[in-house]
């Protein structure tokens, strides 16, 4: 699937990223650009429900927040 892909955008190390995160995670493109745009820009902070994406999360520290718990552990 991922030789079939056309990624959009003029930033080649973008592109490079987003189908390493897609191999290493097993993500879909559409999830993975949303991932490796947040890793790009500092985005600490993720609101998803969807476990797939934990791993990329973690190995990126970027954290995932999965709930009103873990919400409430970040933002007091």
């Amino acid at each position: 699937m991922i030789d079939e892909l056309t990624l959009i955008g003029q930033n080649d190390s973008l592109k490079k990223q987003t189908i390493e995160a897609m191999k290493k995670y097993n993500l879909l493109s559409n999830d993975v650009i949303i991932l490796v745009d947040c890793k790009n820009n500092q985005i600490n902070y993720v609101a998803c429900y969807d476990p797939d994406f934990k791993g990329f999360y973690e190995d990126e520290n970027i954290n995932l927040i999965s709930d009103g718990l873990v919400f409430d552990k970040y933002f007091p």
